[in-house]
Order: structure tokens, then C-alpha cells, then sequence
């Protein structure tokens, strides 16, 4: 059983789907269950226990799959199967779907995607990988697929392909998305789109990145949007005192965000992706947004320290 986490975007489903296609041959039975997050919020667990049970099976009538817990462990237990979870946001849903590993045949694989790095500490799991952005070669490569319908780029929309890079940042989605709004388009409408994203971001892009931000807490939000305002790049430490001192519960609020791939630290800074900046930005109140951005440097200072936390009381809208 093993795990594949990252930022909603990264590319963890289509990771997840390549590795289907090219191992399924080899199992008895197999199962992709897409969106487990959605569906199991939506449906039940037992119904997804019965979707497993029909996908492996290949039976047509899933009412027979109707036993649950007991009948998947009394039919999979010396089956050899290939199981993918993908979009698992509970740990519930691990125990409910594949449980222990005895349910399952020796050779069988269990592979799990996640935004949630916190839910691969389900003790069967044996491994877990981070999916991260795409090197500027991959990127653009993607990039080119879906703006021009081939691998290469023409030297005239170069320079303009790099600008389009600055923005999606790697982010495997943003680029499907950008360049496939780009297609047939010329370079005078790239240029337009480009500096039209600068003040409106990409609304399917943040639509998606916004589904990141369900669930979180007032606390874990809180501290979010603020980063995104004030505090990306600064040290970890410095930040905590200032949010704890205005009330957040900093510590388990920043660790929260780490493990749901919101904020990195690197070398003791806190970090995020720039679209999920945008969307923080978002989020919140556009007037203040407006009004921050035209803060200088010095009054933004002076505004930090005269409130002490930035956004914590700004009301965030969705």
C-alpha cells in the first residue's frame, strides 16, 4: 500500500491513471475509484464498498456486493488485485475501502492519492511520495500539447510561452488549462490573456485550487490568508509569535497546512505555491485586497504591527 500526496493540481490523479494503465494486465482483478472524497461525502462508504466489489468483479449487478466490510474481505482475501483510491481525504475511508492487507491476495497493490499528507499515516501504508511541479522542460513541453496541439514551439511565441510559465509555475493543471484557452489563438490575444491574468486570475484554475481550502477550520484559514498577504518568504518563527500573540493556534495550524500541501518550509520560511496565493487573495474581501495591494512596504509594516495579524478578522467569502 502506497501513498501519492501533493496540491490539488499537481497531477497526482493522471500519475495514478498512467500507472493503472500500464500495470492492470498483471492482476486478477482491478478498481479504479475516482473522486473518494466526493463520493463517499456524497454516497456512503458502503455504496464505494460495492462500486470496489463491481469494478474487480466486472459484475454488472452491484445489489450482489451487497455484504459490506465482511463481504469484501470473504471475497478479495486470496484474490491478487489493483486497487487505486484516488482523491482519499479521511483516514475512515481507508479502513472502510482496504482496511488490512490480509483482505487481499498476496502480490496485490493499493495505491492511494491524497492532498492530505496526514491520512498516509494510516499504519498499513508502506510508502508515500510527494508529486511536485514540473521542471521548465516538462512543463512547456505540456504546455505546448494543449496551446498548439504538438510537443514544440514555434520561435516567434517563445519569449510569450516563458511568460506563461512564470505564471502556472509548473502547476500541471494551470498549464492544461492556460494553453488549451490559447489554442488557434494569435499572439496578440496571448499578450492580452497574459497581462489580463495579472488582475484576474484563471477562474477554472482557482476553482480548483479552491476545493483545497474546503474543510479547513477558521484557525487553519486564518493563518493562510495571511501568509498569502503578509507573510510568504518570512521566517516560520517570527510569524508564529505574531499569530499566536493575535489568538491563532500557529503550531498545529501551520502543521495542518504543511500536510495539505497549502504551505511549504524551506530553511525555516514559509512558502506557497503563486496560484494558491492568488487564491487566498481570492477569498478574501476584494476592497482589502485592493487596498493592500497599494500599500507601500513601510505602511504594510506599519499595518502588521499595528494590528498585529493582518487578516484575522477579515471576512472570507467564497
Amino acid at each position: 500500500m502506497v501513498g501519492l500526496w501533493g496540491m490539488a493540481g499537481i497531477g497526482k490523479t493522471t500519475i495514478a491513471k498512467a500507472i493503472y494503465e500500464r500495470i492492470y494486465a498483471l492482476f486478477e482483478g482491478c478498481c479504479f475509484l475516482s473522486n473518494v472524497r466526493e463520493e463517499s461525502h456524497k454516497v456512503g462508504l458502503s455504496h464505494l464498498q460495492i462500486e470496489l466489489l463491481s469494478q474487480i468483479f466486472k459484475e454488472g449487478n452491484p445489489q450482489k456486493f451487497s455484504g459490506g466490510i465482511n463481504f469484501v474481505k470473504d471475497r478479495l482475501h486470496n484474490k491478487k488485485v489493483l486497487i487505486i483510491l484516488d482523491d482519499v481525504d479521511q483516514q475512515e475511508q481507508l479502513e472502510g475501502l482496504v482496511g488490512n492487507r490480509d483482505w487481499f491476495g498476496p502480490g496485490s497493490r493499493i495505491i492511494i492519492t491524497t492532498r492530505n499528507r496526514h491520512v498516509l499515516t494510516y499504519p498499513k501504508v508502506n510508502g508515500t511520495y510527494k508529486a511536485t511541479e514540473l521542471e521548465n522542460d516538462e512543463a512547456l513541453e505540456l504546455f505546448c500539447l494543449h496551446a498548439f496541439r504538438q510537443k514544440d514551439v514555434s520561435e516567434d511565441f517563445r519569449q510569450i510561452c516563458g511568460h506563461a510559465l512564470d505564471y502556472t509555475r509548473g502547476l500541471p493543471q494551470a498549464l492544461k488549462v492556460l494553453g488549451s484557452s490559447l489554442y488557434t489563438k494569435g499572439k496578440c490575444e496571448w499578450e492580452s490573456e497574459l497581462e489580463k491574468l495579472k488582475q484576474f486570475p484563471n477562474q477554472k484554475v482557482q476553482n480548483v485550487l479552491k476545493t483545497s481550502l474546503e474543510g479547513l477550520d477558521k484557525n487553519d484559514l486564518g493563518i493562510f490568508v495571511d501568509v498569502a498577504f503578509f507573510y510568504k518568504g518570512q521566517n516560520k518563527d517570527f510569524v508564529g509569535e505574531i499569530l499566536e500573540s493575535c489568538g491563532f493556534f500557529f503550531s498545529i495550524g501551520i502543521r495542518n497546512l504543511v500536510d495539505k500541501s497549502l504551505i511549504t518550509i524551506s530553511k525555516n520560511k514559509l512558502w506557497m505555491h503563486d496560484l494558491l496565493q492568488e487564491t487566498g487573495w481570492e477569498i478574501t474581501d476584494k476592497k482589502k485586497k485592493k487596498r493592500v495591494g497599494k500599500l507601500s512596504s513601510k505602511n504594510l509594516k506599519y499595518l502588521v504591527n499595528a494590528t498585529g495579524c493582518g487578516f484575522m478578522k477579515t471576512s472570507i467569502v467564497y
